[in-house]
């Protein structure tokens, strides 16, 4: 997988298990905490639609994927 911010393949996804960044707000696949709070700032600057947050939700998240041979 590709990074969205950064545009390099993320380190953390070359195992059966990959792991990822994402937003709560904007989404996208990121290969670390600096690449997400990144996105997020471009994102803002573009002004693109932000997805609501509830109280409990934050604004980064690690997504994990098992992938079976």
């Amino acid at each position: 997988m590709n990074c969205d911010n950064c545009k390099k393949i993320c380190p953390m996804c070359t195992q059966s298990r990959k792991s990822y960044f994402s937003t709560t707000q904007y989404d996208g696949v990121l290969c670390s905490t600096t690449c997400a709070l990144s996105w997020i700032i471009k994102c803002k600057r573009k002004k693109m639609k932000a997805r609501k947050i509830n109280m409990d939700d934050g604004n980064i998240k690690m997504i994990n994927i098992n992938i079976l041979n």
